[in-house]
C-alpha cells in the first residue's frame, strides 16, 4: 500500500517535466528502471512512526528517489564504474548515449531540489536543503564516491574502508532519517543511530554478498575474512533490532531489510 502510494505520487511529479525528448525519457527511464524504493519508504514510514501523516512529507521521498538515481546514473558512467546493466537492463547512458547519461544525472540532482522548493506541504525547506546537501555533497555522499575511485584497486584499511561506505552508502540514508526529524522539529538521536547502524549493516550485506569477487579491494570480507566480517554483521543487527520503535511499519521494514537475500 506504501509502496503503490509511492510510485503514483512519483509518477505524478514526472507531469511537470513532460517533453517528447530524449531528455525526459531518460529521465523517465533512470526513475522507472526497477529498485525497492528503500529510502523513499523509509522516509514516508519515520514520519508515520513519529505519529505525522506520510502524505504531507512525500515530496521529500520523491526527492531523495531523485538523488537516489542521479548517484547511480552517474555511477554507471564510463568514467566511474562504466556499467552497461542495471537492474537487468541497460543503463541510462548505455540506452540514450553518453552526453544523455552525465545530462539526466544532473537533471535528476537538480530537480530533487525544485521537488522540495515547490512543495506546499514541507514545513521547514531550508532545514532539509541543508540536511540533504551536507549528506549528498563534498561531506557526504559524493566524497564517498571520490574515496572509492581514488582507492580503486589499492589496498585500503579498515578505517579508510568505513569513511567510504559512511559517506557513499550510509549519507543518503542518514538523511532519510534526519529531514524528516527537521521538517518537524525533532531532535531524537536514537533514529539517527538507527540510520547509521542501517547504512553500514546494507554495506556489509551487500559486501557479503559480492565477495566472491576477490578483486574487489573495497570489501570488508576481503579485508576482515568472512566470519568476521559475518559476526561484525550479526552484531550491528542484533545492536539495531533492540532499539528500532516496537509494533511500527517502520520496524517491519527495516526487518526486512536486514533479512534481505543476495
Amino acid at each position: 500500500m506504501m509502496l503503490e502510494y509511492f510510485e503514483k505520487e512519483l509518477e505524478k511529479s514526472l507531469l511537470y517535466y513532460q517533453k517528447d525528448d530524449d531528455l525526459f525519457k531518460a529521465f523517465k527511464y533512470s526513475l522507472e528502471s526497477g529498485g525497492k524504493r528503500i529510502r523513499p519508504i523509509l522516509v514516508l514510514l519515520v514520519a508515520k512512526s513519529l505519529g505525522k501523516d506520510y502524505k504531507d512529507i512525500v515530496d521529500l521521498a520523491i526527492a531523495i528517489e531523485y538523488i537516489h538515481n542521479y548517484s547511480l546514473v552517474h555511477d554507471d558512467l564510463p568514467g566511474m564504474d562504466n556499467d552497461s546493466y542495471r537492474r537487468g537492463k541497460l543503463t541510462t547512458h548505455k540506452k540514450f548515449g553518453h552526453f544523455v547519461g552525465i545530462l539526466t544525472g544532473d537533471a535528476l540532482l537538480t530537480e530533487a531540489f525544485s521537488v522540495i522548493a515547490r512543495s506546499k506541504k514541507l514545513e521547514n525547506k531550508d532545514g532539509i536543503i541543508i540536511c540533504l546537501t551536507e549528506c549528498i555533497g563534498m561531506k557526504g555522499m559524493i566524497y564517498g564516491q571520490y574515496l572509492d575511485m581514488l582507492y580503486e584497486n589499492k589496498k585500503i584499511d579498515i578505517n579508510t574502508l568505513k569513511l567510504i561506505h559512511k559517506n557513499k552508502t550510509g549519507a543518503l540514508i542518514r538523511a532519510c532519517f534526519n529531514c524528516v526529524l527537521i521538517n518537524y522539529g525533532i531532535q531524537d538521536e536514537k533514529y539517527l543511530h538507527i540510520a547509521d547502524l542501517l547504512g553500514l549493516i546494507y554495506q556489509l550485506q551487500d559486501d557479503v554478498f559480492d565477495s566472491d569477487n576477490k578483486e574487489d579491494k573495497s570489501n570488508f570480507v576481503n579485508i576482515l575474512g568472512y566470519e568476521k566480517t559475518i559476526e561484525i554483521l550479526n552484531k550491528y543487527i542484533d545492536e539495531l533490532k533492540s532499539i528500532l520503535p516496537k509494533g511500527t511499519e517502520l520496524e517491519e521494514f527495516i526487518l526486512k531489510i536486514l533479512g534481505r537475500q543476495k
